[in-house]
Order: C-alpha cells, then structure tokens, then sequence
C-alpha cells in the first residue's frame, strides 16, 4: 500500500480541489449562460389599446389599430433583454413598459422601431375608420398575391355610405383605402401609382394620395349610363368599359313580353384618355334575346329587359372575351369585324363550342371571363340557378376542333350557394383567387383547393371582384406614402 506525505497529500488535494472548481466554474457559466439564452430567445410581445390587428409578427411589417373613444393608443411592450424598441420617435426602451401615442386621428399612423443584435426594422400602425368593414383571417398557407384591390359593400343597404376601395395585403391588413362618395363595384390597379373603379353611376380613377385623375362617362353619345361590372386599362392608353342603353321598341311577346317592349343593351366602348371613343360593340345589335336561357328569360316579360347581364370583357390579341350571365355563356368577338367567333355554353349556336371532359357541360350565372397569357379560358361559374355550388374552372380551347377542354376546376366546400357577382383568377404560381358571388368571404385556394388565404368579412359586407396584385408590382412605401398624404400627421411620421 501506498503512502503519500502530508505536503504529498495537500499538493494531490489542492489539483482535485482546482479540478473541481473548474468543473464548478463551468457548469455555473453553462447554467448561466442557458439562463440567458432563454431570456434573450423569448419572444417580443407588443399590444395596444385600441386593439391592434393583426397580432404582432415580426415578419408583419403593417398593422392597424380600431377607432376608439379618444385619439390616444396606448402601446404595452415585453421585450427580451437583447430588444429595444422605439415608439412613435420616442426613445429607445427595453423590458416591459407602457406608453402612449396621441393625437392619431382617423386614417393617421406612427411607427415602431424594434432593435436586436441583428439590426433594427421598423414597424406601421394606422387607425381605421368606425365605419371601416372588418373581418377575420385564415392564413394557413403562403400566399402567391402580394396584395389584393376588393371593395367591401353591404348587402342589406346598397345606399349606406360605407364603402371603402381597399388594399389588403397577404396578412389581411389593409394597407390602403378611399372612401367612395358612391358605390363603388369593380376597383383595380390601373397603373402601379392609380386605383379605378366604377360606381353605380360614372367610373373613377384615383392616385393614392386620393386625387381623382380620371372620370368614366358614355362615349359614343347613345345615351344610357357607364355600366358598373368592368373596368379596363388598356396597354395603349384606352379605357374599356361597359354602357347600358335602353333599345326600342322591341317585341318580346314570343317571350311572354310586351309587344313594344324594350331591352337593355351592353355595349361595349373603347375610349381614349381625351374621352374619344375608338371602338365598340353592341349586344343588341349582335344577340338576339332568343338567345336568353332560362331561368333568366323571366326577365323578358318586364320592362327594360335584361337580356344579356354582361359582366366582363377581356381584351385579347385579336378581340375580346365576354360574359354574359343571362345566356349562361361566355363568347370571343373578332375586333376587327364585330363578328362572334365562339360561344360557350347556353343557347347552342353554329360557332358553339363543346365541351370535353366537364361533367356539368354548362355555366349557370357565370362571371369574370378572363383569358390567360397560355390562351386558356377562366370563368367563375356561380352554379346560381343550377342547384349546384360555384366553381372556378380553366378550359384549353380548339377553335378549330370547336372545343372546351376542361383542364381545373376548383371548388370551396364552405361555399355552398354563389347568387351573383363573382371572380376567379388563377395566380401564374397556380394558385387561384376567389370572390364566391355574394358570400361574405375572398379565399386564395391552392390548385389542390386547399386553403392558402381567407379573408371573411362581418356578414352581410362582401365585395364584387377581388383584384390580385402581383409581388412588385406595387411598393408598399408608395402605399404608406399615398395613405400619409390623404391622411397627414404633425408627428414623426
């Protein structure tokens, strides 16, 4: 058996005592080090009152704050020990603090700056109005739409003055808005710095400080009024839109109408920016009203027949495109000519095309004809006076072989009914955006039909058409700067 000396043994102890410490010392600063590792991972939170909408995100970069009693916010920050944040210009705190933003009216916004070791990104809050449209979001998906043009309306009063044109971005806040003296109906981008519309009366065009830039009237002294159903801003410059003029007399009584009737004929108008018209197109003088199917032909026996209901025209290389609800048919004219090239759907024609590989083989209601840049055909078939739910469907067309190939068809099992009104655009990462007709709701679908985006609006508001807006095509900061301009603030904005 060993044996070691005192200053043997003092010297063996005092390595282990050191080995010891060490592993102590370590394991402290490990501990401690997860400590902090916690705490500086710990999520910031950010709440106001009024209530902000969405919840805080810090991939969100908007959000807006409801109308309240006073013009005060009052912001209540968490922030981990590495986070900073700015209010409204204010200087930076960390932790936990409460302060308040005044004087924020209205349509005003402020900022909020968040700073970590990574660097510093601000944040937007804009109050809405309290008459502004409100509504839920869905976003279980990654949208491929950067921002979406809809114009919520009330179903139950057409008359009330609460109608906002409205850009949404992909997380359900709205980013930009004017408020419209009338009803305004089918609202897009015209141009990345302008937003039209047409009203229940004359069409306008805005740029997004709020200036009107552009009213749409009648061009072609035929009496009647602009249409509300379509808009178009063309590549050259022109305008197209729709104008309803009363034709007669007419004799409707093969169709259980008066002998001297009337009916209301869409035409179709090309015009300059100077208000000239270049072109146009009447149903009436192309389509008969035999050719109004039922159960639409009821609208025969009255006064001021509404024969045909167009509700999109969409320009093409060598025409344009129309949907015509009352003929559940869609047909392509030749500009040139003003002769009907195809037909699909309703009352079956010489230049009718048939359907290949769709089960139903017709529209019911149908809106928002739209040709793609591959040449197929998009129309959202409301299914209205068919017992059937809406669809959105995709067709390849052989006019040589007279043909409609079905090639998508895309449905919403939590839309069962679609009575008027109505979009469909398929996005060019296949994605496909919806306004169901009437439903208080615009989904982004996936081409599988799942779920990618929801936006579901307090009943009974829902929008005519909801306009994708593609990534790019429009800066957010123009956004933001045109709501400053319409709405300006002393403060630090």
């Amino acid at each position: 058996m060993e044996t070691y000396s005192r200053s043997e043994q003092r010297s063996y102890w005092g390595r282990k005592g050191f080995v010891w410490l060490a592993f102590l010392a370590m394991a402290l600063l490990a501990v401690t080090g997860q400590k902090a590792q916690a705490q500086t991972s710990s999520s910031l939170k950010i709440t106001m009152s009024p209530a902000m909408y969405p919840d805080f995100n810090p991939d969100a970069t908007d959000y807006i704050v409801l109308a309240g009693k006073d013009s005060t916010v009052s912001v209540s920050v968490s922030a981990p020990d590495n986070t900073s944040v700015s209010i409204d210009g204010q200087a930076f705190r960390k932790q936990t603090f409460t302060t308040k933003v005044t004087k924020l009216t209205e349509g005003q916004s402020f900022k909020f700056v968040v700073s970590t070791p990574k660097g510093a990104k601000t944040y937007f809050v804009r109050r809405v109005p309290s008459d502004f449209p409100t509504w839920t979001l869905e976003r279980p998906g990654t949208p491929q739409a950067e921002f979406y043009v809809i114009a919520p309306t009330l179903k139950v009063d057409f008359g009330a003055f609460r109608h906002y044109v409205t850009v949404v971005d992909n997380y359900g806040v709205p980013i930009w808005w004017l408020r419209g003296n009338t009803i305004p109906v089918d609202a897009k981008f015209v141009a990345k710095d302008r937003i039209g519309w047409i009203n229940f009366g004359p069409g306008e065009e805005h740029s997004l400080d709020g200036t009107l830039t552009h009213t749409f009237f009648p061009a072609g002294n035929i009496g009647g009024g602009v249409d509300p159903h379509e808009l178009l801003h063309l590549p050259n410059g022109n305008y197209v839109y729709i104008i309803a003029v009363v034709r007669g007399p007419v004799d409707l009584s093969p169709y259980g109408g008066p002998k001297n009737g009337s009916v209301l004929d869409n035409v179709v108008e090309e015009v300059a920016p100077d208000g000239t018209l270049v072109w146009s197109w009447s149903s009436f003088e192309h389509i008969s009203p035999a050719e109004t199917t039922p159960p639409w032909s009821g609208v025969l026996t009255g006064a001021g027949a509404d024969a045909y209901h167009m509700n999109s025209v969409e320009r093409t290389e060598t025409g344009y495109v129309m949907s015509l609800r009352h003929l559940n048919a869609v047909i392509g004219i030749d500009r040139a000519t003003g002769k009907r090239l195809w037909k699909l759907g309703g009352t079956p024609r010489p230049e009718s095309l048939q359907y290949v590989g769709d089960a139903y083989s017709n529209f019911s209601g149908n809106h928002d004809a739209r040709i793609l840049p591959d040449g197929t055909l998009t129309v959202h078939d409301n299914g209205s006076a068919a017992g059937r739910p809406p669809r959105a469907v995709r067709y390849s067309l052989d006019t040589k072989a007279m043909t409609a190939t079905l090639l998508e068809q895309i449905t919403d099992p939590t839309v069962g009914y679609s009575g008027f009104t109505g979009s469909a655009r398929r996005l060019p990462g296949g994605n496909w955006l919806m306004e169901w007709g009437g439903y208080p709701a615009m989904t982004e679908l996936a081409g599988d039909g799942s779920l990618v985006f929801r936006l579901k609006y307090t009943d009974p508001f829902f929008s005519y058409r909801a306009a994708p807006v593609a990534f790019g095509m429009v800066q957010r900061t123009d956004l933001r700067n045109g709501m400053n301009q319409q709405y300006p603030r002393y403060s630090r904005n």
